[in-house]
């Protein structure tokens, strides 16, 4: 039951279709009715007294997504099928059990509503086990594998499982045998995924389903390992030469080269006023010559440096 449904059965036969059951001397009384959300409404009343909450609290409630699509809503809705589900009448409510054969002389049939609100929550079918890794490397593929049972504790063989990762990929598992439903994915990109594994089982004209969500790491697979030219170093080579004691010459060992760290370090200036960049340019035009020299621009920078200093302390 939702909102809308509660807005509608007031409204629409309340208000407007006047019908025996919804209407009376409290209607007159409903200004309006406006929905806050999906589970909240607002009744808005002339007048208000402490009986009002009573009707506006316990009367029956109809189902708007079964009502509005038939072609007379005043017809008995159990003459009428239902528009959604093969096999049941219009009569749905809200209750617990759904009229499935009218109109019988010694009785009427009804069966499980699993969409009933109250329902127990263990009452639908359920993850006995579930198979995947936690990690895995990237590109492997893998296989999920789930057991499933129904609320009576059997195994269920009749579900559908699917299995859904981060993304657009969706996989059908498929049933192995005694309730077990296996999945293979294929290999993944380095990274976190969560996986989803959902579950629907058939039960009479309905369906009940569930889920569980993990979480899957994949992680970077290894670099292949660097395919080059070979230098075999031969332990030693000994030289034989006729007349001649033989010499035995051995290589050099290897040398391990490690080159240095060098840093460059950047001077930086920082000069907050004008003046003393000025004062600075005049001091190297004051010792330049016409011909260049290195004592001169040596002398320049140094005077830079003394003015920049000065402007510090």
């Amino acid at each position: 039951m939702t909102a809308e449904d509660y807005v509608y059965t007031y409204l629409k036969f309340g208000k407007e279709l006047r019908t025996r059951r919804y209407y009376g001397p409290y209607i007159l009384n409903l200004i309006d009715v406006v929905i806050i959300n999906k589970t909240t409404v607002e009744p808005y009343l002339k007048d208000y007294g402490w009986v009002d909450i009573y009707w506006l609290t316990e009367t029956p409630i109809l189902p708007k997504h079964i009502f509005e699509r038939l072609p007379n809503p005043l017809e008995d809705p159990s003459t009428l099928p239902h528009p959604t589900v093969l096999g049941l009448t219009a009569t749905v409510g809200c209750g617990p059990y759904v009229l499935v054969r009218p109109r019988e002389i010694a009785y009427s049939e009804f069966v499980w509503n699993p969409w009933y609100y109250w329902r127990h929550p263990e009452r639908t079918v359920e993850f006995a086990a579930v198979d995947m890794p936690a990690t895995i490397g990237e590109g492997t593929p893998f296989k999920v594998s789930v057991t499933l049972i129904d609320y009576l504790g059997a195994r269920a063989t009749n579900a559908t499982v699917t299995v859904s990762l981060v993304g657009p990929m969706t996989l059908a598992a498929t049933h192995v045998g005694e309730g077990v439903y296996e999945a293979t994915v294929p290999g993944l990109r380095a990274g976190t995924y969560s996986v989803e594994i959902r579950a629907g089982q058939p039960i009479m004209r309905w369906s009940v389903d569930n889920k569980v969500v993990r979480t899957l790491t994949v992680g970077v697979a290894p670099a292949p390992a660097p395919i080059g030219p070979t230098i075999e170093r031969l332990s030693a080579v000994r030289v034989g030469i006729p007349g001649v004691p033989s010499v035995e010459i051995v290589p050099p060992p290897t040398m391990a080269f490690a080159a240095p760290k060098v840093e460059v370090v950047t001077p930086r200036i920082d000069v907050a006023l004008t003046e003393l960049v000025g004062r600075a340019m005049k001091a190297v035009e004051a010792v330049a010559v016409p011909t260049a020299s290195y004592a001169a621009v040596a002398l320049g920078v140094v005077t830079l440096g003394v003015a920049v200093a000065v402007r510090r302390r």
